[in-house]
């Protein structure tokens, strides 16, 4: 079964696990964590549900992946999910976090069978990356399993199996996309899934001097701003920002050559807060400023 510490938190310390229990397709595990940056950068293998039985309103979770950063304060029954293959960027902590309980549910809770006919299994890879968020079913659950996990009874392999169950009904429920056969058509489609990208590429062409907004690119894609900022990834190998990043740099490039604009005019016209932030990106981007670009080109024009 999967190794949160080893995978994933290698510097928290394990309170308690269901490792050695007889407890099928659920991992327990309760971890204490300190402050700071406390994941590596990796994908996981199963869908992780992190429960805070404690709760400090003190104490901000900041999570990051595909582009999407969400900044949530800590409250008892606080839960956050992380689905199977999702690769986390950054996990934050403002102080330390003790006692928190990480559940791993194996990708059959999900299924057809346990779930009931009705569901054709492709709502499992509709279920989003979420932001922090209270759920007092969710809550709940997690308590009962957490209260087996430390007093263990004589029927408690089938409570916890069938809590891990209904955590899978209850994720399918909240967090998947209303519409899964499109976004599992443009999983399992390549075609189709280039197509949209295409399009998004040309719909940044046609606005790279206007304010473009993650929303704004998935609304064009026709999804969920997590499904589309993950499939752009797969499909371009990069992230939606650094991809209108490199674009608006390319514009920049244009915009210099022609000398038509002051710099002021250029960083303006592409949506920077200041002339700094601009000629810092710029660097960043090409090694040169922007007023050494025009020359850079027009001594590489004499020598060619």
């Amino acid at each position: 079964m999967f190794d949160s510490r080893a995978d994933k938190y290698n510097s928290a310390d394990l309170d308690i696990s269901s490792a050695d229990r007889d407890w099928t397709g659920i991992l327990a595990q309760v971890l204490s964590h300190s402050g700071g940056v406390i994941s590596k950068n990796s994908a996981q293998p199963v869908t992780e549900l992190v429960i805070d039985p404690q709760g400090d309103s003190r104490t901000i979770v900041t999570r990051k992946a595909y582009d999407i950063l969400e900044r949530t304060p800590t409250t008892r029954g606080m839960s956050w999910i992380c689905p199977k293959g999702i690769q986390e960027d950054l996990v934050e902590l403002s102080s330390p976090m003790p006692g928190l309980l990480h559940l791993y549910l194996e990708p059959h809770h999900f299924s057809s069978p346990a779930l009931g006919d009705h569901f054709d299994g492709s709502e499992f890879t509709t279920i989003r990356f979420e932001k922090g968020f209270g759920d007092e079913l969710i809550a709940h659950i997690g308590y009962a399993i957490l209260a087996e996990l430390h007093n263990p009874t004589a029927a408690g392999r089938l409570l916890v199996e069938t809590l891990a169950c209904c955590i899978g009904a209850r994720l399918i429920q909240r967090f998947t996309s209303t519409s899964p056969a499109r976004l599992s058509s443009l999983e399992v489609t390549p075609d189709l899934g280039i197509k949209r990208i295409r399009h998004v590429m040309d719909y940044v062409e046609d606005n790279i001097e206007a304010p473009i907004s993650l929303d704004d690119l998935a609304s064009v894609a026709y999804l969920s701003r997590f499904h589309f900022a993950r499939s752009f990834k797969k499909v371009t190998g990069k992230t939606p920002h650094e991809y209108v990043n490199d674009r608006r740099m390319e514009r920049a490039k244009t915009l210099l050559r022609h000398r038509n604009r002051s710099l002021t005019e250029v960083a303006t016209a592409l949506n920077f807060s200041s002339l700094s932030t601009f000629s810092r990106a710029f660097r960043q981007h090409t090694g040169l400023t922007p007023s050494q670009f025009p020359r850079s080109v027009h001594d590489s024009d004499i020598t060619g």
